[in-house]
């Protein structure tokens, strides 16, 4: 029997945590996760967990965040966050694969004792499976970002994150990782293949995004008022902002207007 001079003389509740989506209790002053709300799970997790609690005396919590619970919690961000028009990005499909590496190796380790070595392991084990080092660089940068947002929901302290920013990015020549493989521009014979078999407008926005290398969601959402006439290609006669502008939208009462290339392109009429 408890005596009553150590025992706790209430115990927490069990309540739903937002952040990672999971059933959640606070004890000893820290947050323990039991899994998924109102499973079965995490009902008998939490009446063990309480119970050694309380055969302590109520003096440390018992359980901590371990880095599964991490990844699952930055998940359910992820999907309301990446979102354009009302539907997910891409980046959800490359999150997916970079916490694939992360959570084979280390899913249930202690998310508080996550650090640089650990983070290295990780990224080793994406050299040894071929990906090009951008790539790795770009999936160590997402888990970084996972235990940033960890800190941020309070599921690990902040020096954490502090000591992964450690880490540094591959540099080129200086690793064993492969290169990536430049993208090459279509032959511009392939392109004019294609040109008799669409519309006067979607020919037009082929030969601007080959002349300028602009993305085609880019292109779609360009505007007159996105290029300058006094900046142009000297290959292409065009303005040459207009990629860079796609990536920094203008309002639409801007004053800039098209250039004579890009306006000849919309109309159809370059060959």
């Amino acid at each position: 029997m408890e005596s009553p001079s150590t025992a706790p003389a209430t115990v927490p509740a069990c309540f739903h945590h937002k952040g990672s989506g999971q059933a959640a209790v606070k004890l000893g002053g820290r947050f323990v996760y039991l899994g998924a709300f109102g499973s079965e799970e995490a009902q008998l997790r939490y009446r063990r967990v309480v119970a050694e609690w309380r055969a302590s005396g109520g003096s440390a919590a018992l359980q901590v965040v371990q880095v599964k619970h991490v990844i699952a919690g930055y998940w359910k961000h992820a999907e309301v966050y990446y979102r354009k028009n009302g539907k997910p990005t891409s980046e959800l499909s490359v999150l997916k694969l970079s916490m694939r590496f992360l959570a084979q190796l280390y899913g249930d380790l202690p998310a508080a004792k996550f650090g640089p070595l650990k983070l290295k392991a990780c990224r080793e084990e994406m050299i040894r499976s071929g990906l090009a080092r951008t790539t790795i660089n770009g999936f160590v940068s997402r888990i970084r970002q996972a235990f940033r947002w960890a800190v941020e929901t309070e599921l690990v302290p902040a020096p954490v994150h502090q000591a992964l920013q450690a880490v540094p990015g591959l540099k080129k020549g200086r690793t064993l990782a492969r290169e990536p493989v430049p993208v090459r521009p279509v032959d511009g014979a392939d392109m004019e293949a294609v040109m008799p078999h669409v519309s006067r407008q979607v020919a037009a926005m082929i030969r601007l995004q080959w002349l300028t290398g602009m993305r085609p969601s880019g292109r779609a959402s360009t505007s007159g008022a996105r290029c300058s006439p006094n900046r142009r290609h000297p290959a292409s006669g065009c303005c040459g902002t207009c990629a860079a502008e796609a990536r920094r939208p203008r309002p639409r009462s801007c004053p800039r207007r098209l250039c004579g290339t890009t306006r000849g392109m919309r109309r159809g009429v370059l060959s």
